[in-house]
C-alpha cells in the first residue's frame, strides 16, 4: 500500500497547511536549562529546584534524545543540532509539558520539566512540534468506535475545556482513530477526582487503551510518514492488513503490531514457546500460556472443513485467567485484542484478574497478543471456539485505574494519565508566552499547596495497604 493512497476520507490528527511543516524532515533543535525569558523569577526557581530533584541535566537531555529516536528510527525525520537554522526547536525545563503544533518560525519552545521525563512524555511534546494535535481532538471521533468525553469532573476552566474539544484545522486521511496513540490523553486528564474519567470509549474495552505513553503507535508512525516521507517510495509492494512500503526501506512493508512477513500476509513471530495460529471448531478449547515475552496468536476458521459449523464466521474468545501488571493505560504488560479486519488500530487492551468475553466481527479472523515483562508462575488461560451466536454488549466498565500521583512521582513514562500536566495547566493555563513581570505568589503557593494535597493523600494510602499487608502476613 502505497502512502500516498486516500480511499475512504477520514480527519487524522495532524494540523492543516504545508507552512506548519519542518522542510526536508529535519528538526534543527538546542537544549536549554530554563526560560527565563517566558518565567517569571519565583516561578523559575520553584522549577529548578523540583528539577535538582529530578535528574541532573545530562540526563535530562539524553531523556529527550530517546524521545526524538523513537520519532526517528521509525519514519525518515531527522533531528539535528542547530547550526544557524532560521526556525528550530528550543527545549528547556519550562513549567511543565507543552508545545506548539507545528512549526511556527523562527525559535519555538519545547518545555520538558519536572514530571515530564519519560521518553514517552518527550514523544508525545514532539509529536506536537511535527504537527499533531491530539487524538481525541480529530473530528471523527465520535464516530465508528471513537471516544465520548464526560465533562465531570473536568475543571470550568475555559483553557481546559479546549482540550476536549474537536478541532477542524485537520487534514483528511484514511488513517483509523487510534486509542492506542501516544498523542491519546489518559482516562484521568485533568480530572479533579481520581475516582472518576473524563475521557470514556465509547466502547469500554478499549478504556484501557487510551492515554499510554511508553511509545509511539503504528499509526503515530503511519501519520508522520504520511506527513514527512510520502515521497521517498515510488513502488507498489502491495502490502496487506494496513502495511506500507517503509521510507527507510522501501523494499520491506512496514507492518501492524503482530504482522509480519514480505506483505504483511502473516503472523509476527513469537518469543519461542508461545503464540502461532489456533483453528476454532465447534467445541472449546483451552489456551495456556506462560511465557514472558510477546506471543502473537490468530485465531481463525477454515471454512472447507465440513466439521466446523460457524455459519458467519464469528470467532468466540473468552479470556478466563490473566496474571500481569498493568496500569490504567496498559502498555508495558497486557493482553491485547484486535476482532476486526482493520490491524492498524490499536486493539482492546485489558487489566489483569477479570473475565472476558469477545466475538470477532464478520471476520474469519481475531488477533491476540500477550506482553510480559517480569516473570509470573500463574498463566494465562484463555478458550475458544467456532460461535455463530452473538454475545452481550459488555456493560460500562468500572474504574479501576490506580490513578494519582504514582506516575507523578516517578516520573513513570507508561501510563501517567497526564498527572503532571493536571498540575501544571489547572494552576498555570498560561504558562506559555506571559510577559515577564511581577511574580504570582498566589498561583505560586496554590500549585504548592496542590503538590502537597497529593503528596500527603498518596502517603496516607501508602500506610493504610502497608498496615494492610502486615496484617496479612
Amino acid at each position: 500500500m502505497l502512502l500516498g493512497r486516500k480511499p475512504r476520507v477520514r480527519r487524522n490528527a495532524a494540523i492543516k497547511g504545508e507552512n506548519f511543516r519542518w522542510p526536508n524532515a529535519t528538526v534543527p533543535y538546542e537544549f536549554k536549562d530554563n526560560n527565563s525569558e517566558e518565567l517569571d523569577y519565583f516561578f523559575h526557581l520553584f522549577f529548578e529546584l523540583f528539577a535538582m530533584l529530578c535528574c541532573a541535566y545530562a540526563e535530562w537531555q539524553a531523556i529527550i534524545r530517546k524521545g526524538m529516536y523513537k520519532w526517528q528510527k521509525e519514519t525518515c525525520i531527522r533531528f539535528v543540532r542547530r547550526s544557524s537554522e532560521k526556525d528550530y526547536a528550543v527545549f528547556f525545563k519550562g513549567g511543565g509539558c507543552y508545545s506548539n503544533v507545528g512549526r511556527t518560525g523562527g525559535r519555538q519552545y519545547v518545555s520538558i520539566g519536572w514530571g515530564c521525563e519519560g521518553g514517552g512524555i518527550v514523544a508525545h511534546e514532539i509529536g506536537h512540534a511535527l504537527g499533531f494535535w491530539h487524538e481525541q481532538s480529530r473530528p471523527d471521533r465520535d464516530r465508528d468506535q471513537g471516544a465520548i468525553f464526560w465533562p465531570c469532573p473536568v475543571p470550568k476552566n475555559r483553557v481546559l475545556q479546549g482540550n476536549f474539544e474537536k478541532r477542524n484545522d485537520i487534514m483528511d486521511s484514511d488513517i483509523p482513530y487510534d486509542f492506542g496513540s501516544v498523542m491519546h490523553y489518559g482516562p484521568q486528564a485533568f480530572t479533579n477526582n481520581w475516582k472518576f474519567v473524563t475521557i470514556e470509549t465509547k466502547d469500554h474495552r478499549f478504556q484501557h487503551t487510551i492515554g499510554q505513553r511508553a511509545d509511539i503507535s503504528f499509526i503515530d508512525v503511519k501519520h508522520a510518514n504520511r506527513l514527512y516521507c510520502s515521497h521517498i517510495c515510488k513502488t507498489n509492494l502491495m502490502c496487506e492488513n494496513g502495511g506500507y512500503e517503509d521510507p527507510r526501506n522501501c523494499n520491506h512493508c512496514k507492518c501492524p503490531p503482530g504482522l509480519g512477513g514480505l506483505r504483511c500476509e502473516r503472523i509476527a513471530d513469537s518469543t519461542p514457546g508461545c503464540g502461532g495460529e489456533m483453528f476454532a471448531t465447534a467445541a472449546w478449547q483451552t489456551l495456556r500460556n506462560s511465557v514472558v515475552g510477546s506471543c502473537h496468536w490468530r485465531f481463525f476458521i477454515v471454512t472447507n472443513r465440513p466439521t466446523i459449523q460457524a455459519p458467519s464466521g464469528r470467532i468466540h474468545v473468552e479470556v478466563i485467567e490473566t496474571n500481569f501488571v498493568c496500569d490504567s493505560s496498559c502498555a508495558d504488560e497486557y493482553l491485547e485484542i484486535k476482532h476486526t479486519k482493520n490491524m492498524e488500530q490499536t486493539g482492546f487492551r485489558r487489566e489483569p484478574g477479570h473475565r472476558f468475553e469477545y466475538l470477532s466481527s464478520g471476520s474469519v479472523k481475531l488477533h491476540a497478543e500477550i506482553h510480559h515483562r517480569w516473570f509470573h508462575y500463574d498463566s494465562n488461560k484463555a478458550r475458544f471456539l467456532a460461535n455463530s451466536d452473538s454475545i452481550p454488549t459488555p456493560p460500562p466498565a468500572a474504574w479501576e485505574g490506580n490513578g494519582g500521583l504514582t506516575g507523578l512521582l516517578a516520573a513513570n513514562e507508561a501510563g501517567i494519565d497526564n498527572t503532571f500536566e493536571t498540575l501544571i495547566l489547572k494552576d498555570f493555563p498560561r504558562a506559555i508566552g506571559r510577559n515577564r513581570g511581577g511574580a504570582n505568589i498566589a498561583s505560586l503557593f496554590g500549585i504548592l499547596d496542590s503538590f502537597l494535597k497529593h503528596v500527603r493523600k498518596s502517603y496516607v494510602e501508602m500506610r493504610a495497604n502497608l498496615e494492610c499487608m502486615s496484617l496479612l502476613s
